[in-house]
């Protein structure tokens, strides 16, 4: 018994030893990668609300996005004001602007046909690979 805590233990120290040649995080970078993300899942929001029944895949993909990059957020070295900056900007309520106008949705939407395509094309981005600096699609 002693054997397998003592495993354990050294288990879990040496893998939360950050390794020697990983990147310090950097926060401006997170940032912006962060915010081009949200803003680009903000744009299938908008536009698949247009369409009956597809609010809620894009919905539950995000939560899906947020809950790996959440995971990650230790792991990169996140800092505690970007980990406040990031549960502000992840709601899933901020990606909708419920007042915007149907015109100006079509129109947003029609201005942005290749978002779309990467999105029903599996393109989208990896939230948690953007913030760590790998901008990648699950």
């Amino acid at each position: 018994m002693k054997y397998f805590l003592a495993l354990a233990l050294a288990t879990t120290t040496l893998s939360s030893v950050a390794a020697p040649d990983a990147q310090p995080f950097d926060e401006k970078k997170a940032v912006l990668a962060l915010d081009a993300t949200v803003a680009e899942y903000r744009l299938y929001a908008t536009c698949l609300s247009l369409v009956p029944d597809t609010l809620p895949l894009v919905e539950k993909l995000w939560q899906s996005q947020v809950e790996q990059a959440t995971a990650s957020l230790n792991a990169i070295g996140a800092t505690p004001t970007f980990k406040a900056y990031f549960l502000v900007t992840t709601k899933f309520t901020n990606l909708l602007d419920r007042s915007m106008k149907l015109g100006d949705a079509i129109a947003l939407c029609e201005k942005n046909k290749e978002a779309q395509i990467r999105f029903h094309s599996f393109a989208y981005p990896n939230l948690a690979a953007a913030i760590a600096g790998k901008r990648a699609a699950p």
